[in-house]
């Protein structure tokens, strides 16, 4: 689904039962929304899951400029009525995270 949300475009899904509690989904950097597909199949047998693509990746908009990881709570608050839980819901960003080991240096 595509909505518009902070002026950009913004594709995202809404899958699972709709009076289940909500867990929303956020990929990392070059990635998009398909990357939670493996984890899909189990998460909505008991939740409501919203996954959305990032700006400047999958098929969300990349506009110049303006971006920055506090950006992403004023476009979750445009999606459409409904779609963002009221109550309490769970939220998963996937991050990559290169650690500096000496054995990665050859030091041990």
């Amino acid at each position: 689904m595509k909505t518009t949300a902070n002026g950009i475009t913004v594709n995202y899904t809404l899958d699972g039962p709709a009076d289940a509690p909500v867990v929303t989904l956020s990929h990392s950097l070059a990635a998009d929304l398909a990357m939670w597909d493996p984890q899909m199949k189990a998460l909505t047998a008991k939740y409501r899951v919203l996954r959305y693509d990032t700006r400047g990746h999958g098929g969300t908009d990349a506009p110049t400029g303006g971006y920055s990881r506090h950006s992403w709570p004023r476009i979750m608050a445009q999606l459409p009525a409904g779609t963002v839980p009221r109550r309490p819901s769970a939220a998963f960003r996937h991050t990559a995270v290169a650690v500096d080991t000496p054995a990665k240096r050859g030091l041990s």
